[in-house]
């Protein structure tokens, strides 16, 4: 078993300093003639304002989050002082960026008392909630903004279809249902979720935009690239999406006459008001939970990742 378990940080701590590779790799492609001369007259206009507005709305969105954090997991925790789910919140950040592994932020569920299928089941319908939006909305920028690759759309149904097969062949949807968190409120609280993941994702455009109306581009065209950037982060193979998401800007903003210092920066600045800060706020504040905390966070990681693994091997 200990031979296991080692087996696996090793991997998890192989594929983490992978993605930090990728990262720096395609930042440094992406930013090594990278004129700031030219960023600095870019975004000289808007003065410190732009600043004030882009922290302002950074936390906005944390709030949000925050709320969509605390609403799903209502129905399955008792009373939670609400200290305590700040501090949780904040640590989650932290864990995307300092845990081994894609899915490092499910931790943070460790430190709120309750059953594990539960906190799992809050997890997902706070994320899968974003995801759907951000999806719905790709598929919609897509078909909008390249009516000559619309073809390329046909993959998703596909995908989907293929999904379902693979469900059923391996009987996880039996085993899924088994286990599924059956009392939870799915339609109650599944309304407020998605209104509060639109909200987040409006406030993102509206940051996207904010950096980049000077150059006359509309807000509808905005709102649809970054639906493409979003949906691109979610691919699992840098650190909290880090050289992706600039990639992705650069190549779609140039499309559209954006310059390709403010195409580069915009994401790089948005990322640290939405992740990077409250990152390193979660990060302060995991030291001090854990000074005072018994739990094993590697362990607990495993073991919350593990639980449907479990199941299915039961079977």
């Amino acid at each position: 078993m200990a031979k296991s378990t080692g087996s696996r940080r090793l991997s998890g701590i192989i594929l983490t300093g992978f993605k930090f590779g990728l990262s720096a790799v395609i930042l440094y492609f992406l930013f090594y003639r990278f004129n700031y001369g030219l960023l600095l007259a870019l975004l000289r206009p808007g003065g410190a304002r732009t600043g004030v507005i882009l922290v302002a709305s950074g936390m906005l969105v944390w709030i949000v989050e925050y709320y969509r954090f605390c609403l799903t997991l209502r129905p399955v925790t008792q009373s939670v002082k609400r200290d305590l789910l700040v501090k949780v919140f904040f640590t989650g950040y932290a864990m995307r960026l300092i845990l081994p592994g894609g899915h490092g932020e499910i931790g943070k569920m460790l430190f709120i008392p309750g059953s594990n299928t539960g906190k799992v089941m809050a997890y997902l319908m706070d994320k899968v909630s974003f995801i759907a939006v951000v999806l719905m909305s790709f598929v919609i920028s897509y078909w909008y903004l390249f009516p000559g690759r619309r073809f390329y759309l046909l993959i998703l149904p596909i995908l989907i279809l293929g999904g379902f097969i693979l469900i059923r062949q391996l009987n996880i949807g039996r085993t899924i249902k088994r286990y599924f968190y059956v009392n939870y409120p799915f339609l109650k609280i599944g309304y407020t979720v998605l209104g509060l993941s639109l909200i987040q994702f409006f406030m993102v455009i509206f940051q996207y935009w904010y950096l980049l109306h000077s150059t006359g581009i509309p807000l509808k065209v905005v709102a649809g690239v970054v639906s493409i950037i979003l949906t691109v982060i979610m691919i699992p193979v840098s650190i909290a999406g880090l050289g992706l998401r600039e990639w992705a800007s650069w190549r779609l903003f140039q499309n559209f006459n954006v310059p390709q210092e403010l195409a580069l920066a915009a994401p790089l600045m948005i990322f640290t008001v939405n992740v990077l800060i409250p990152a390193i706020i979660g990060a302060i504040v995991f030291l001090l939970i854990r000074a005072g905390s018994s739990i094993n966070i590697s362990q607990g990681v495993s073991k919350l990742l593990g639980i449907v693994r479990n199941k299915l091997r039961l079977e």
